[in-house]
């Protein structure tokens, strides 16, 4: 029965949905499962045809959702890592693999210092930045031979 008022269909359209909602699901998860593979098909044909349009638009949404998500996700503490990660690979070739985790409280700024082009090793912002300049490196290799009481010598030999 076709309704007059917009509004009356849409009401009653959302009605039946919730009434039936159990079936609706069921006849859906049944045409999937007998018709998947032309499903596969068209859903391959259409991003193919598509393929500029679908690109364009990504782009696009990239640009205008781009800052928020950044935003939010390089506020956490997995985002501020691997942005750490991601600026020492680019920047200098360097690999990431932590020797250990962080042992100090989550309320200390943390920097994590290449003992050599793979290992890092966690010490305090302030302690790292200490350092900074001619012999980086081997400065606060030996801060942290005193601050963990590790030879780091012996770890990188593997003895």
């Amino acid at each position: 029965m076709p309704y007059k008022n917009p509004e009356d269909a849409k009401k009653n359209k959302r009605k039946y949905y919730l009434e039936n909602k159990d079936k609706l699901k069921e006849k859906s998860r049944q045409y999937y499962y007998e018709n998947r593979n032309k499903i596969i098909a068209n859903v391959k044909k259409y991003q193919e045809e598509h393929k500029e349009e679908r690109e364009k638009y990504f782009k696009e949404w990239c640009k205008m959702n781009k800052r928020e998500s950044d935003k939010r996700y390089l506020s956490t503490e997995k985002g501020k890592l691997a942005h750490r990660k991601a600026n020492a690979k680019r920047k200098r070739n360097l690999k990431f693999e932590p020797l250990f985790a962080n042992p100090f409280p989550n309320d200390i700024d943390m920097d994590y210092h290449h003992i050599n082009n793979l290992i890092t090793i966690p010490i305090p912002r302030k302690l790292h930045r200490l350092n900074y300049g001619n012999n980086h490196r081997e400065k606060c290799n030996e801060l942290i031979m005193d601050l963990y009481g590790i030879n780091i010598d012996n770890i990188l030999r593997g003895d």
